[in-house]
């Protein structure tokens, strides 16, 4: 969870600040911003997205203008007002990746900082030197020349990667599959680091959320809706195979009811590991999404005033209308950064215990 207010029950005034750099020269600072949106999900490779709209006369006229894509990074803060007493949110630094002009002005669109390692793929496929460590390869698949790469900082053990793993070159299909591999959740935080951690459980939540009452002091605020919906069929049967040549796969089921085969039929979940160069990796693979998958009921969609704080993984308690209790990890969330009347919608994977 971001740095920010611990207590975001009361009136809170929403707007957003933005400066843009390129290497280290700023360029602008205070850039006047409208429709900020904040898009995060954890099924892409590089999971934020953010775009907002400036006046007509910020269109970039060459490569050097603020807003333009080459190489211009912008720096996105939550401005708050919480009761009165101004606060700030870091969301991050996002490079640009697009821009066009319409009738309102002139929208950007960047991508987080994992962007990087995607435009800039490996030359050839390639397999840790003896020794290597999950951190040592995330540094190894995180540096590029000229100093271009992402610092790491890995936050829980770090475990020994055998030599027989196999990299392919895309750097974040990499680091996404090595993070599988180990059970780890991964995200570049607002320090420009790329952070590694292992998936957090139920036990204890970052924020709490309330449609009955306001709860208690330190929790985040108010429940506004969760509305339930059938949900997609789910896989009883896990498969992980090694990418390339490997012929290694690995299958693991969940047979009890109500997902017992001969009734429910089968689902199956096919992942293909790239870097998995032993059966142990594919194995311990295939147990992580099982497990990961069965401690997981549904995806509930809740809408909560504007939260900047959020990030994906986290892990969320919520208490609706009816009473009923849900604690679930950050899956998405689309955040209106400079709109205080707009929603959060934010997609929860609903943990059981």
């Amino acid at each position: 969870m971001r740095p920010g207010p611990s207590d975001l029950r009361g009136s809170v005034g929403v707007g957003a600040r933005v400066s843009v750099m390129r290497g280290r020269d700023v360029l602008a600072v205070d850039v006047p911003v409208v429709d900020v949106v904040v898009d995060a999900t954890r099924d892409r490779v590089v999971p934020i997205q953010v775009t907002y709209t400036a006046p007509r006369d910020w269109v970039p006229t060459d490569p050097l203008s603020p807003l333009n894509n080459f190489g211009q990074r912008s720096r996105v803060v939550a401005v708050l007002d919480v009761n009165g007493t101004p606060a700030e949110v870091e969301l991050g630094w996002f490079q640009h990746t697009a821009w066009e002009e319409s009738d309102d002005g002139v929208q950007v669109t960047c991508l987080d900082l994992m962007q990087t390692l995607v435009e800039n793929p490996l030359t050839w496929p390639s397999s840790p030197p003896s020794g290597a460590t999950v951190l040592s390869e995330l540094r190894r698949l995180c540096s590029m020349d000229s100093g271009t790469g992402l610092p790491v900082i890995l936050e829980s053990g770090n475990a020994s990667v055998p030599r027989t793993t196999q990299f392919g070159t895309d750097r974040a299909e990499n680091i996404k599959d090595l993070c599988d591999s180990y059970g780890l959740d991964y995200a570049v935080k607002p320090d420009g680091y790329l952070h590694a951690w292992a998936k957090r459980d139920g036990r204890d939540p970052v924020a709490h959320y309330s449609a009955v009452d306001l709860g208690t002091p330190g929790t985040a605020g108010v429940l506004l809706s969760a509305p339930r919906k059938s949900q997609d069929r789910r896989p009883n049967r896990w498969t992980v195979v090694g990418g390339g040549d490997s012929k290694r796969s690995a299958t693991v089921s969940t047979t009890q009811a109500p997902y017992e085969p001969t009734a429910y039929g089968i689902v199956n979940a096919r992942y293909e590991l790239s870097q998995a160069g032993s059966q142990a990796q594919v194995t311990k693979a295939a147990e992580s999404y099982q497990r990961d998958a069965t401690i997981t009921s549904e995806t509930r969609s809740l809408e909560i005033p504007a939260d900047p704080r959020l990030e994906i993984g986290d892990v969320i308690s919520a208490e609706t209308d009816t009473g009923e209790m849900l604690v679930g990890r950050v899956a998405a969330y689309s955040l209106p950064v400079d709109d205080a009347s707009a929603r959060m919608r934010v997609d929860v994977e609903r943990l059981l215990w």
